[in-house]
């Protein structure tokens, strides 16, 4: 698709990456970004990947009932 220089154009994703929900993100992410339009006119002007992690208690969120804060567990599920 062909759109004249001045002109900023959003693709919508082929692939979401709603398929990685609850997917472990540790290791390498490489991106990608061809440019197939004649004499090398497109560019790359931003992007970015958000990973959110589930909300988790703080780890001092309790437990201190018994006076002793020589040491304290905390269980993760």
């Amino acid at each position: 698709m062909a759109l004249p220089a001045d002109r900023r154009w959003h693709v919508p994703a082929v692939n979401p990456l709603a398929g990685f929900i609850g997917q472990d993100s540790t290791g390498t992410w490489t991106l990608t970004v061809t440019d197939n339009a004649d004499q090398d006119v497109g560019q790359l002007q931003s992007w970015a990947l958000e990973i959110c992690i589930e909300q988790r208690d703080p780890i001092f969120a309790d437990g201190f009932e018994s006076g002793n804060t020589s040491s304290w567990t905390n269980t993760l599920p």
